[in-house]
């Protein structure tokens, strides 16, 4: 991947498009631009001007408008050489490609890096073109892959990414459009499996899901096992629709297992499936519930062993390839991973501690019994 070196491109408002934002217009009228956002960014980067001039992205157009993209400058040694050190160091903590063909690509961003460019800090996006194949002969092909939508800075798992221009706007449709299906795994804090806390009492925004459906639509049931075999602790799952920012909000909430803990009660764990795609949608949703995510220091209690990690994965994600002829039989791209191994070692020394703490009460009572005359050889020989 390396950047055009083509001569600018140049787009003229027609009296049909008049009166739309820029931004918008450039996303459609220039091949080279994958999204109104990447217009956004180079109009703001100066590189996309209005008659000859640096202008602001929500600027509306009048007919005879000419706008001109000039091609980004050319990557020098020491860019290429940053974008293989950046994606060495993206290989080295996690990333790995799941899947790719010449319109998208699957990836799992590791933990600790941005998804798209963000204050000046590394980014994924930006050592994509080190990670993914050489780009095709498509006609829209994009100057470098871009993630079509993002994961939180701590958040580790599957990401969508475009290579051409028309990829990227039907996979951002299928987001937008809520027929892209993801699937997060989280810890929270406390136990849910006897139900919820009292302040979720006669919630409106909250109400209980039917199990055998939720549960073969995230693949947790096999075709064809008997319900005897899969697990009750399954059946612990809520519809979470509390408003963020005032705006409407959905999310799954599926309980796949309980871990007793010493502070906390428990560590559940659970399958999250956002429904909408609100900021920390997930985090806020689950605060809500009262049982925040593990190592949430935003809408949660810091603390309790989670070091600098929070506990939430994006560990699968569905969705129509942009050509119907990718993918799986069905047209489909399906992708899903496990757990990140930190997940069970959480669990693990959570369930270590406890049985500790149990073994320590064990051998206190005799002691407790003793100084209270409770032993069961009587008491101080009265009676």
């Amino acid at each position: 991947w390396e950047a055009s070196t083509a001569p600018p491109a140049v787009a003229e408002v027609g009296a049909r498009e008049a009166g739309l934002r820029l931004a918008p217009f450039a996303a459609a009228a220039f091949s080279e631009l994958g999204s109104t956002s990447q217009a956004k960014r180079e109009a703001k980067a100066g590189r996309l001007t209005l008659n000859g001039w640096a202008t602001e992205p929500a600027r509306r157009l009048r007919q005879g408008d000419v706008l001109v993209l000039r091609a980004p400058p050319s990557r020098t040694h020491e860019a290429r050489e940053a974008t293989l050190r950046l994606a060495a160091r993206m290989i080295h903590d996690g990333y790995t490609t799941l899947y790719e063909d010449d319109e998208m690509a699957v990836v799992h961003k590791p933990a600790g890096v941005h998804s798209k460019p963000y204050r000046g800090a590394a980014h994924l996006e930006a050592a994509l073109p080190a990670l993914l194949g050489a780009p095709s002969g498509a006609p829209d092909v994009l100057p470098a892959p871009l993630a079509v939508h993002r994961l939180d800075a701590r958040v580790c798992g599957l990401l969508l990414v475009g290579k051409t221009r028309s990829a990227v706007a039907h996979l951002a449709g299928e987001l937008a459009a809520r027929r892209a299906r993801k699937r997060y795994r989280a810890l929270l804090l406390g136990p849910m499996l006897d139900g919820l806390g009292p302040s979720c009492t006669d919630c409106e925004w909250l109400r209980p899901l039917g199990r055998e459906l939720d549960l073969r639509a995230l693949g947790e049931v096999a075709e064809g096992e008997e319900e005897e075999e899969a697990s009750g602790v399954a059946s612990c799952a809520w519809a979470v629709s509390a408003p963020i920012g005032g705006r409407a909000s959905l999310s799954e909430v599926h309980v796949v297992e309980e871990t007793p803990h010493v502070q906390a009660g428990a560590l559940t764990t659970v399958d999250m499936v956002p429904c909408t795609g609100r900021r920390h949608q997930l985090r806020i949703h689950a605060a809500a519930l009262g049982h925040p995510i593990l190592g949430d220091d935003l809408y949660g209690m810091p603390g309790l062993g989670a070091g600098s990690h929070l506990y939430l994965q994006s560990v699968e994600v569905r969705v129509r390839h942009p050509s119907g002829g990718g993918g799986g039989a069905d047209g489909f791209v399906h992708v899903r991973v496990p757990e990140a191994a930190r997940f069970a070692r959480r669990r693990e020394r959570a369930r270590m501690g406890w049985e500790y703490e149990q073994r320590l009460a064990a051998a206190s009572e005799p002691s407790r019994r003793a100084m209270w005359g409770c032993d069961g050889k009587g008491g101080d020989g009265g009676g």
